[in-house]
């Protein structure tokens, strides 16, 4: 029994492989290719009358001012066991390492895609059953080739016990799947999906046990009856559909390795220009679908081949020719491409356009991988092993140190992280205790310096007011001060008339008048101990006095006599006033 696990080793990164094959230039009357040999043998009279420049040694191709460097170039003389010999074999030898791989033929309607990959659409395969034959069929494309050189392999591989092959082929017609090998079994046949291993399988799909060349020969030519084939103005057998064989080998060797591989073989239909072609109807409505899957392939293989294809949608579930092509794409497998094209100048078109194709497909990368498969028995036997090589890996472990010792270190760890704990504890307690008194005292100190602050301006507004209430009084006073002025020029005035009339009286009232000013100097020494202000004006009274005695000196003795009566009244007024 077979199970289903399988193991993958020796991972790599490939890119597809590219060849280009050149159709040569046949007359009208014959379509096809029938022989192995093309209708020309001089491939430099044929690169003459080609719509491009090619160099074989140094694979490169030049169309409209571009060149193309690829893998391979098969002239049109190239024959169809050349062909196999540079791809088919390699892609054989690599099948039986245990690697999915994959063929398949791109290119325009009537270049040779189908003739490619099996073979003269006629009834050669008949002539081929007899063995004394089988050798000198010379016209088997790559799918007939590859199979023989399979079961040669299997014949003579002494390293192999035993093998399985299983042959299965689906027809991709418009957008419906056909079971070549089984046509009554088409209606049951749905794409499904295998999540873990990303990829989709045609549920339902016959698998056929093949055990000898001649029985696979058996099973091409019942997929040559049963596809969809027409005429059109530019191929006699135009494939009207796409084709998906595969061969599934599950070899087991002697030393108990069981490796399952996939070959797949794909005929892709052509792209046809309807203008070209002339095809109306059924046929128009068929070119239609052609033409739509092979763009959504090509716009996968657009998003496979640009440098951020990870954040890029490739569109496999737009069409079912993609699904079952996403492992091929991309994935799991060993890829060739073979882009045939014509020569002929009528077709440069589409010649470019599958050289562009060609170029993209030369970057997509492909992660190829060694299938193996175990079964119950081998599975045992890997978990033995795996379970021993445990223990072995354990005793190391146990004798580099001991398990006793082990756990005191682990018990000393926990109890050192516990310590480390509890200090990082204590500490984030005396941080949260510090930060709060830091607080406090920031708010002490703040409330302090507001109440220092407040009672600094109390104390200026007070002095601001006792200097206002000061200034107020002292302006009063100097009011007042003029008055009392203006009061005694004017009285001293009326004085000096006076005294002018009345001389001979001052003079009977000089004892009177001394008297009189003696006290009145006596009250102005006690007013100037009560009040300084009123000293001052006082000291600028005598001055006046004194200013009056230096005239009295000057004048006439009556003069005299009536200016010391004016500053005894003065000061005698003062005094009352002061008072």
């Amino acid at each position: 029994l077979i199970s289903e696990t399988l193991l993958r080793s020796s991972k790599m990164a490939e890119r597809i492989k590219v060849y280009i094959r050149i159709r040569p230039s046949v007359s009208p009357d014959s379509r096809d290719l029938r022989s192995d040999s093309s209708t020309t043998s001089d491939d430099s009279a044929v690169s003459a009358k080609c719509n491009f420049e090619y160099t074989i040694e140094e694979r490169k191709l030049r169309l409209r001012s571009k060149h193309y460097e690829l893998d391979g170039i098969f002239p049109p003389s190239t024959q169809q066991s050349a062909v196999y010999d540079k791809l088919g074999r390699d892609e054989i030898e690599t099948f039986f390492q245990g690697f999915n791989t994959t063929i398949f033929a791109y290119g325009q309607t009537g270049s040779g895609k189908s003739h490619t990959i099996f073979g003269p659409h006629e009834n050669a395969i008949d002539a081929a059953l007899e063995k004394e034959r089988l050798q000198r069929v010379n016209a088997y494309g790559l799918v007939p080739r590859c199979y023989i050189a399979v079961f040669q392999r299997l014949q003579t591989k002494s390293n192999i016990c035993k093998y399985q092959i299983d042959l299965s082929c689906v027809e991709v017609y418009n957008t419906v799947l056909r079971d070549l090998f089984n046509p009554n079994n088409s209606a049951r046949l749905r794409i499904r999906e295998d999540i873990k291993n990303k990829f989709f399988f045609v549920e339902n799909l016959s698998q056929e046990s093949v055990e000898s060349v001649e029985e696979m020969l058996l099973f091409i030519k019942r997929i040559e009856m049963n596809r969809a084939v027409c005429s059109t103005n530019m191929n006699e057998n135009s494939s009207r559909s796409h084709i998906i064989l595969q061969l599934r080998l599950i070899q087991q060797s002697l030393s108990g390795e069981t490796k399952q591989s996939l070959l797949t073989f794909v005929d892709l239909a052509g792209s046809e220009m309807v203008r070209k072609t002339g095809t109306e109807g059924l046929r128009l409505k068929e070119a239609g679908h052609i033409n739509g899957s092979l763009s959504t392939l090509s716009r996968c293989i657009d998003g496979l081949s640009s440098k951020n294809k990870n954040n890029v949608y490739i569109p496999f579930r737009d069409s079912n020719l993609t699904k079952l092509l996403k492992v091929s794409l991309g994935g799991n497998c060993r890829t060739s491409l073979i882009v045939c094209v014509s020569g002929e100048r009528q077709h440069k078109e589409e010649t470019y356009s599958s050289l562009r194709f060609a170029t993209r497909a030369l970057c997509v990368q492909n992660q190829p991988t060694i299938n193996k498969v175990l079964d119950a028995q081998q599975l045992h036997l890997e978990n033995v092993r795996l379970k021993d090589e445990v223990e072995r890996l354990q005793a190391k472990l146990n004798e580099q140190q001991p398990t006793d010792d082990l756990q005191a270190v682990l018990a000393k760890r926990e109890s050192e992280l516990e310590d480390k704990a509890q200090q990082i504890e204590r500490l984030n307690g005396m941080l949260d205790d510090l930060q709060w008194k830091l607080d406090k005292s920031a708010n002490a100190a703040a409330e302090e310096d507001n109440m220092k602050l407040k009672q600094s301006v109390s104390r200026l507004e007070i002095e601001l007011q006792r200097e206002v209430h000061s200034n107020a009084v002292m302006q009063q006073k100097l009011n007042d001060l003029q008055l009392s002025y203006s009061d005694m020029m004017m009285k001293q005035l009326a004085m000096e008339n006076e005294c002018k009339q009345d001389g001979d009286i001052l003079k009977e009232d000089d004892v009177t008048v001394s008297l009189l000013g003696s006290q009145a100097r006596r009250h102005a020494n006690d007013t100037v101990l009560v009040d300084r202000d009123v000293q001052t004006e006082a000291e600028d009274d005598r001055d006046v006095d004194m200013n009056e005695d230096d005239l009295r000196l000057l004048t006439p003795p009556a003069t005299v006599v009536t200016h010391s009566m004016c500053s005894v009244f003065s000061i005698c007024n003062l005094f009352k006033r002061s008072r």
